[in-house]
């Protein structure tokens, strides 16, 4: 009896905390949880109305391999081929939000979370609309909708997306993320606070993206990743507060998806990220402010066209102090070395930059655009070379006029017999390789750094990771792995070796 008294004092002091602290404790839980306070008692069975976060994701209602079928369905172009398990699973999500939203007190929305897997046939689409109706008509300040829910890929292109009603957004949205959804900001009126904008595998029809940064003056971020874009992406933002610019792997629904052309023009930009291919025109203006530039292009071929368009670019990324650039850069600058010392001069303006990453196999088709990019930045503190040693060649372009001849290139050798001076060796401070195999090339890199970095304080060599070859079980991987050990450390001692011109410089390797 007396246990029982203390457990009832125990429920007794939870249930008289203020109802503002319990509704706080909820909005941690998914919605779905929250909803099942309800049956604790007469005190709870309101409370979740209040919480200022919907969190509705139909990933909660339908177990994985349900939602497996469902994704093989979607790219077979079987949908109407799913199971009733499948279907009864949907159909309580869309039961249970239609619930929640029947009852929750609109007026407390802070944040919107809903999440499920759209498709054009969809048994409830005209709840979706009324799903979507209600979340504009909110006072809440971040909306996210996710129509694509946790499939890994769906092609706006290919894929019928849903398009968002014709009616205004919340005035007061701050945060807007969209998935799988057409967007036409005019018909979703003005964003006066809209800062962050974050659109995931979106349809944006042409002038969008410029009606987008014209109606949301307090606009500092815009992410367009795998997105439907113009063939000619134009980003006009003179006026804009726009701070952070990422364009990842963007398509065009226009000639076989291809983007040519891309303009950008935000003088208050301060972070850009490009992953994606560069064609025929990429241009940017007026970054006056630009702190960190990351340049990932991928693509198999290379031409004089690439190699002026890069070294203008990079030229208008002279402002930023941190840049990232893919194999594919390095490879561009590498061109015929009349034109090399070109690039040389023309990327004199890299004197801001004091780190760079680059991403590079260190052979002969990447290490005159690797010392070319030393050259041009005199003022370097950090250095991160993420060697590449698992992706292809492109074999397209290898054996390209204008490209050194590997058979006639000692990649062992190439530092030493570097006849210009690199001024970024009187300040690099920290060098950081990642994915270390010992190869001559890498050895040779390592022990030109070391001889010659007057005033390095820390190299950071880490190994790539073991992979066995071996497909036979128990001592045989338990052998190769004591094998790649051994090497790994034979490769250390050797490198402790290396001559040392900076007093205080450190080598780790892990």
């Amino acid at each position: 009896m007396e246990r029982l008294r203390r457990n009832e004092l125990g429920m007794d002091r939870i249930s008289s905390l203020p109802d503002s602290v319990l509704v706080h404790i909820l909005s941690f839980l998914p919605t779905h949880e929250a909803v099942k306070t309800t049956f604790i008692s007469k005190k709870w069975k309101f409370l979740w109305t209040q919480i200022p976060v919907l969190d509705l994701d139909e990933f909660t209602f339908c177990d994985e391999r349900s939602m497996v079928e469902l994704y093989n369905a979607l790219e077979t172009g079987r949908y109407f081929l799913s199971s009733m398990r499948l279907d009864r699973q949907r159909k309580r999500f869309a039961d249970f939000v239609d619930r929640a939203l029947l009852h929750h007190d609109i007026e407390s929305i802070r944040q919107i979370q809903l999440s499920f897997c759209y498709h054009e046939d969809y048994e409830f689409t005209s709840r979706v609309d009324q799903w979507i109706r209600f979340a504009i008509a909110s006072n809440a300040t971040a909306l996210e909708l996710n129509f694509a829910s946790r499939s890994p890929s769906r092609d706006p292109r290919i894929e019928g997306c849903y398009e968002l009603p014709h009616c205004p957004l919340p005035q007061s949205l701050k945060f807007l993320r969209l998935n799988f959804c057409e967007f036409r900001p005019l018909r979703h009126g003005s964003f006066d606070h809209l800062e962050i904008v974050e659109l995931l595998q979106a349809k944006l029809p042409d002038g969008s993206v410029q009606d987008l940064i014209s109606n949301c003056p307090c606009l500092e971020s815009l992410h367009l990743l795998s997105c439907c874009v113009p063939h000619h992406l134009v980003i006009s933002a003179p006026e804009s507060e726009l701070k952070c610019l990422l364009l990842d792997s963007c398509s065009s629904y226009e000639m076989n998806g291809i983007v040519y052309k891309y303009e950008i023009d935000a003088p208050k930009l301060q972070h850009f990220k490009f992953v994606g291919m560069m064609l025929h025109e990429f241009s940017v203006k007026r970054l006056r402010h630009l702190v960190e530039a990351h340049l990932d292009v991928r693509q198999n071929f290379i031409s004089q066209m690439h190699c002026s368009m890069l070294t203008e670019l990079l030229k208008d990324l002279g402002h930023a102090s941190c840049l990232s650039l893919s194999s594919w850069c390095l490879q561009v600058l590498s061109f015929k070395d009349e034109i090399h010392v070109n690039h040389e001069i023309a990327l004199s303006s890299l004197h801001r930059l004091n780190n760079l990453t680059v991403q590079t196999r260190l052979d002969s088709f990447d290490l005159l655009g690797l010392a070319c990019l030393l050259r041009s930045s005199p003022n370097l503190e950090f250095l991160t070379i993420d060697i590449d040693n698992h992706k292809d060649l492109n074999l397209e372009y290898l054996d390209h006029p204008m490209l050194p001849n590997a058979r006639h290139f000692d990649e062992m050798s190439f530092w030493e017999n570097q006849s210009s001076p690199f001024q970024c060796l009187a300040k690099l401070e920290k060098v950081t390789i990642n994915d270390f195999s010992g190869q001559d090339n890498e050895m040779g890199l390592v022990k030109f750094l070391l001889k010659n970095c007057l005033v390095l304080k820390e190299m950071s060599i880490r190994y790539v990771i073991f992979q066995p070859v071996s497909t036979i079980s128990g001592r045989g991987i338990d052998r190769e792995h004591l094998e790649f050990l051994q090497a790994q450390l034979d490769i250390t001692q050797e490198l402790l070796t290396f001559p040392r011109v900076s007093t205080c410089a450190q080598v780790f390797c892990s």
